[in-house]
């Protein structure tokens, strides 16, 4: 690490302190606060926009804080630019969930051979998406994402054995499809047909990183940052100012189960949250008014605190994930939308199964809640950043900050899409009674607005909240390469199969 006497005035908390001190910066950060309009700086910024490897924390929230307390008008043009780069993603998800909502419906002869259209239309594509995405999971902690090079080798290291899992996930389907099973229950069949290949694709991921970190540990130390994990280590080892060793030699079995727990954990979590909340909502479906409207408040409440209980357990396992088993900003963002938007669409199922009054007082409670947590995280972050600031230290000691500015957006963004996404396939599949989404009392494009625009209007309060903070969301938006984008747009693509999908269970 570089150690430079800065001077400089620094404004976190509202007071300037003028301070002259030794700083220990990394390798990523600048010796001086950035000039705000400097082209080299903005160039930097761009990030991996620009080919190079993404840009440091602290160098992108000093950026931030000279650009945002030069003047109010200044503030308020980054709150511009941020909310129009927030809607401009969520745009395009929101665009391609439509996309492969219309495909679904027009490309599949849903009332000739449903079974065959649910098992190779739906869970094929529910199954194949999720062991593509243990791909771009693999890709970005281990080898690295940027170039072509590193694609074509993790292609190499991990499509041999991903690859079979989906190979045996449509060979079941197929079986599945040519006997009498396909007459069976959609919950059997999804157990029948996605079940092993996800969990096997898991499996196979899991070992496979495993084994790349134990042989990344054995590499030579000038050969060890030429990949996403090796930056990684080489940065987070500048920060703690020492070199940290790899736990393990070899993938023992208690490894490996510990390491494929936490994964699989998250995809049964997910698969007794969807079937559970379905069931519930489909018996709300038979009772009387009153007692059906109680019922949908319910599980909606509980949809909920689901959700925010999953985020709970997948905080604590990020926090303690360190070292080589620690996880870069990249991989934060995926583990935030993934989680986010999967987890969001079944709180909307819920309230596109409403009606009335219950339908617009619960789309309106929705994003109030979900802004009012985001809002303690902002306040958790200007914690953990005046108290570095006091300290007048440039390094971060944790990754808490960093996550707290990539989970708050990425929530943004993941429910912004939700919103729109719902709605939109609710009207669509109106006309096929495979389906039972729920209700589109408003028509396609004002049912959409009704549901979704309180969620993006209240964009626009945390954002300018934030900026008012000096939290620098723009960090997130840095991060997002092409490859990010893109798989972004397969998780909305997942989404969109998973709310299809529970629309075709019934109850016996």
């Amino acid at each position: 690490p570089n150690e430079k006497s800065v001077s400089q005035t620094r404004t976190l908390t509202g007071k300037s302190v003028s301070t002259t001190s030794r700083k220990t910066l990394n390798s990523h950060s600048m010796s001086v606060i950035p000039t705000p309009m400097d082209p080299k700086h903005i160039w930097r910024l761009s990030g991996l926009l620009t080919g190079s490897s993404s840009p440091d924390f602290v160098y992108v929230q000093h950026w931030f804080r000279s650009m945002s307390q030069k003047s109010y008008g200044s503030m308020v043009l980054l709150s511009v630019v941020m909310c129009l780069l927030n809607w401009t993603i969520s745009a395009v998800l929101s665009a391609a969930g439509i996309a492969f909502g219309w495909l679904y419906h027009e490309a599949f002869d849903w009332g000739a051979n449903p079974n065959a259209c649910i098992v190779f239309g739906i869970i094929g594509g529910l199954f194949t998406g999720w062991n593509i995405a243990q791909y771009a999971s693999y890709a970005i902690q281990t080898t690295g994402h940027l170039t072509i090079r590193q694609h074509l080798r993790a292609v190499a290291l991990i499509a041999p054995v991903i690859l079979p899992c989906n190979v045996l996930g449509w060979g079941i389907g197929a079986l599945v499809v040519a006997t009498p099973l396909r007459e069976w229950s959609t919950v059997f069949k999804i157990l029948m047909v996605a079940g092993p290949p996800i969990a096997l694709g898991i499996a196979v991921k899991t070992y496979s990183k495993l084994r790349y970190l134990a042989n990344f540990a054995k590499l030579e130390d000038n050969k060890k940052a030429k990949d996403s994990l090796g930056r990684r280590l080489k940065k987070e080892e500048s920060a703690v100012g020492a070199p940290f060793e790899c736990p393990f030699k070899s993938v023992s079995c208690r490894l490996f189960s510990l390491h494929f727990l936490a994964p699989f954990t998250c995809f049964i979590w997910t698969a007794v949250y969807v079937c559970g909340l379905r069931v519930g909502y489909m018996y709300a479906d038979t009772l009387e008014h009153d007692a059906r409207v109680g019922l949908q408040v319910a599980l909606f409440s509980l949809s909920i605190f689901a959700m925010a209980a999953g985020m709970e357990l997948l905080t604590r396992w990020i926090q303690k994930s360190a070292g080589y088993f620690g996880y870069n900003h990249q991989m934060l963002i995926a583990f935030v939308i993934i989680y986010g938007m999967v987890s969001d669409v079944q709180v909307r199922l819920g309230i596109v199964k409403m009606t009335g009054l219950t339908r617009q007082v619960c789309a309106i409670i929705q994003p109030l809640y979900f802004s009012a947590s985001r809002f303690l995280m902002s306040r958790q972050w200007k914690r953990s950043a005046t108290s570095r600031d006091v300290a007048d230290q440039d390094i971060l000691p944790d990754n808490q900050e960093p996550r707290l500015v990539i989970t708050c957006m990425g929530l943004i963004i993941s429910q912004n899409v939700s919103a729109v996404i719902l709605p939109a396939l609710t009207c669509m599949f109106q006309d096929i009674s495979l389906f039972s989404l729920g209700t589109c009392e408003d028509g396609f494009w004002m049912q959409i607005a009704k549901d979704a625009a309180l969620t993006w209007l209240l964009d626009v309060i945390s954002i300018f909240n934030w900026i008012l903070q000096g939290m620098p969301v723009l960090y997130f938006f840095s991060m997002l390469d092409p490859f990010l984008v893109i798989a972004a747009v397969l998780v909305v693509y997942m989404c969109t199969v998973l709310a299809l999908l529970t629309a075709c269970i019934a109850l016996p």
